[in-house]
C-alpha cells in the first residue's frame, strides 16, 4: 500500500544501485520530523506512481541519508563520509539530518583541526548557505585559533585559499607584533596569489582590506597604506582619516559601535603594543565634521601632488 504524507498519497519507492543492490523505502516508518519530498515530490511522473523504482549511482551520502529517516542517526563517522551524507541532506532539503550532521563534523573539527580544510573547500554555495552557518561560524572560529601565531605559519598560511586566509585575519586572536604585520601579510599573501596588480587590488579592496585594523597602526604605517598603489585611493584616505579621528577620541561612539568589520576593536595579541589613545574628549559632530573634511583634502592634495 502507498504511504500518505500531508493528505496525499506518497509513492513507494524501491532503489536501485549501479551495482544492482536494492533496497526499499517506506515513508510511513521514517523517524526523522522531516521529510524529504524534494526526493519524492518534485513534479516528476514518479512522484504519482504508487510503486517507483529510482536507479542511482550508489553513494554513501545517500544510502545514509535514507537509513537516517529510520534511525534518526548515522553509522558513518569519518569527517569526509559525514560531509557526503551533509551534502545529500542539503540536496534533498532534509533539516534534520543537515543539523545532525553539523554537531558531527563541529565533535570532529575540535578533535582533528585538519578536517576544517575540507570543509573549507566545499563550494561557497554551500558553507554560506543559512542552514550551515552556525558551522561555518564555528569552523572558522576554530580554524582561527589554529593559525592564530601568523609568523609561526606564514608560508603554510600562503599557500592557503582566500576563504581561509579571511578566517584567520579577521579573529580578534591573532598573535601578531603589531597590526601592521597583519597589513605586511595581507600584501604579501596576495602578491603571492595575484600576479596581475588589477586583480590583486581587487582582492585587497573587495575581500581582505576590511579585515585591517587601521587604527592600531602608526602615523607612518597609515601613510605607507596611502603609498600603496595596490589600494584604491579613496579607500586609503577614508580609513585613515578615521583612524586618526578614532586615535583622537573624536569618532562618533555610535558610529563605532555600528562597525560589523571589529576594525575598532584592539587584537589581543599583539606584543608590541599600538598608540594609545589621547585623553578623552567630548564628541562635537559640527567640529568632527568640518576636521575630517579639511584633513582629508589636505591628504588628497598631498597624494595628487606626489604623483
Amino acid at each position: 500500500m502507498p504511504s500518505s504524507y500531508h493528505g496525499r498519497h506518497m509513492p513507494l519507492p524501491r532503489l536501485e544501485s549501479s551495482t544492482s543492490e536494492k533496497m526499499w523505502v517506506s515513508v510511513a516508518n521514517w523517524a526523522t520530523p522531516d521529510t524529504p519530498t524534494l526526493l519524492f515530490s518534485n513534479g516528476m511522473r514518479e512522484s504519482e506512481q504508487c510503486d517507483v523504482t529510482l536507479r542511482i549511482n550508489a553513494s554513501v551520502g545517500l544510502i545514509e541519508l535514507l537509513k537516517f529517516m529510520y534511525s534518526n542517526s548515522l553509522t558513518v563517522t569519518s569527517a569526509p563520509e559525514v560531509f557526503d551524507v551533509l551534502m545529500a541532506a542539503d540536496k534533498f532539503d532534509v533539516p534534520s539530518c543537515i543539523k545532525h550532521c553539523s554537531r558531527l563534523l563541529k565533535n570532529l573539527f575540535i578533535v582533528n583541526p585538519e578536517f576544517i580544510l575540507v570543509y573549507l573547500d566545499l563550494p561557497s554555495n554551500i558553507i554560506m548557505a543559512e542552514a550551515f552557518q552556525p558551522l561555518t561560524v564555528v569552523t572558522k572560529q576554530l580554524y582561527a585559533v589554529h593559525y592564530k601565531d601568523i609568523t609561526k605559519f606564514e608560508d603554510e598560511i600562503l599557500s592557503l585559499p582566500l576563504v581561509d586566509v579571511e578566517a584567520i585575519i579577521a579573529s580578534d586572536d591573532l598573535q601578531v607584533t603589531s597590526e601592521y604585520a597583519v597589513y605586511l601579510f595581507v600584501i604579501k599573501w596576495a602578491r603571492n596569489q595575484y600576479h596581475n596588480i588589477v586583480d590583486r587590488r581587487e582582492i585587497i579592496m573587495t575581500r581582505l582590506a576590511k579585515f585591517i585594523r587601521y587604527p592600531y597602526m602608526t602615523y607612518k604605517e597609515l601613510g605607507e597604506v596611502l603609498d600603496n598603489n595596490e589600494f584604491e585611493p579613496y579607500f586609503a584616505i577614508f580609513v585613515i582619516r578615521e583612524a586618526v579621528a578614532f586615535k583622537d577620541n573624536v569618532l562618533d561612539p555610535d558610529y563605532i559601535a555600528d562597525d560589523d568589520t571589529r576594525r575598532f576593536v584592539e587584537r589581543v595579541g599583539y606584543k608590541h603594543q599600538p598608540v594609545k589613545k589621547r585623553v578623552q574628549v567630548s564628541f562635537h559632530r559640527p567640529w568632527f565634521i568640518l576636521n575630517s573634511l579639511i584633513w582629508a583634502m589636505k591628504v588628497f592634495l598631498t597624494w595628487v601632488i606626489k604623483k
